[in-house]
């Protein structure tokens, strides 16, 4: 069984359907909703929520990465998703996903293949027949693959055991590099998902947001303020894991 956490603002106007769609999903055991704009709740969510379903009110809008922090403190699973709001995709990736991490004692994370990121026409990743497969992250990637990172963020799984909490002060950027590189870092094993039924708009939430709005002189500064704080607490984390503080696997 997994726990899936989801942040939202309610912006998107197909989220409440899919979510009612997850919810009915014979794999997830709870939803954790990270509610960031609570005024704007649907009346469909505010009484008689079924049990597995954890809404998660806060009083101001927390951020992305604080509310992945949050979704994974509290779920009750060891593997977890998290997943954007304003995403459409193929649920059988549950099933896929938990039984490879059922057969891998070092499952790190596994993340969307983004394929094309194209944001003015949204995202789609490479997609054939629909298998929905899962390729094991290795560097350099193979030259007759098309692997990529970036928009990972927009669905991944994680495990709890191995979640390395994200750093105060990235508030909206890197966490979903966060949780790749930190998992890296101790040994363990990253996928992609690739060939899965998968679309995305492309940062739906974020862009009603002033400060991504015009990715201004605004934007600049809060992204190299987070850059910084990414790059120096990774290293910070590269050199204590040289020592085995943490546990990794190797």
């Amino acid at each position: 069984m997994i726990s899936v956490v989801i942040p939202t603002m309610w912006k998107v106007p197909w989220f409440p359907d899919f979510l009612d769609k997850i919810l009915e999903h014979d794999c997830v055991d709870e939803v954790l909703l990270i509610n960031n704009n609570v005024p704007e709740t649907p009346e469909r969510y505010i009484r008689g929520l079924p049990d597995h379903f954890i809404m998660m009110n806060q009083k101001t809008n927390i951020g992305v990465n604080p509310a992945w922090n949050l979704g994974v403190a509290t779920a009750k699973n060891d593997l977890v998703f998290i997943i954007n709001d304003d995403v459409v995709f193929d649920l059988g990736v549950f099933k896929k996903v938990f039984n490879v991490y059922m057969e891998d004692n070092y499952f790190g994370c596994a993340g969307i293949n983004p394929g094309d990121s194209n944001f003015e026409y949204g995202r789609r990743m490479p997609y054939k027949n629909g298998k929905i497969e899962l390729w094991p992250w290795v560097e350099p990637f193979p030259e007759d693959r098309q692997g990529a990172r970036f928009g990972f963020g927009t669905l991944f799984a994680v495990t709890k055991q191995w979640w390395e909490p994200i750093p105060n002060g990235l508030t909206f950027l890197f966490g979903d590099d966060w949780a790749f590189e930190t998992c890296l870092i101790r040994g363990l094993n990253n996928y992609l998902i690739n060939d899965c039924f998968y679309r995305t708009e492309s940062a739906q939430t974020c862009g009603t947001l002033d400060v991504f709005k015009d990715r201004g002189p605004e934007y600049v500064e809060m992204f190299d303020r987070e850059q910084d704080i990414f790059l120096r607490s990774l290293g910070w984390f590269y050199s204590l894991s040289k020592w085995n503080i943490f546990g990794e696997k190797r």
